[in-house]
């Protein structure tokens, strides 16, 4: 890997950090093919700016998520308990 990508991606995972409090030795990149041939979401600022923003905008619909849940879980465990309607259990 070129130390153009490397420095790149050392960039990425420090603006998570800073920004999101996410360690950066928890983020992993991956990239299937490159547009122009050589370059990575990581070469510059917008680039940078637009990542960052779309995991905090992953992160922020995830605690909504875990609100919503919390907030009706007792709920969904009596109809579950009851049998009065309601999903029923989750099976694999």
């Amino acid at each position: 890997m070129s130390p153009q990508i490397l420095a790149g991606m050392a960039n990425l995972r420090g603006r998570i950090t800073e920004e999101l409090g996410i360690p950066g030795g928890n983020v992993t990149v991956s990239a299937s093919h490159t547009h122009p041939l050589g370059c990575l979401p990581v070469d510059d600022d917008e680039q940078l700016d637009h990542i960052v923003g779309a995991i905090n905008e992953a992160l922020e619909k995830m605690a909504q998520n875990e609100e919503d849940v919390a907030r009706h879980w007792p709920s969904i465990r009596r109809s579950r308990r009851s049998g009065s309607g309601g999903p029923g259990p989750i099976r694999s």
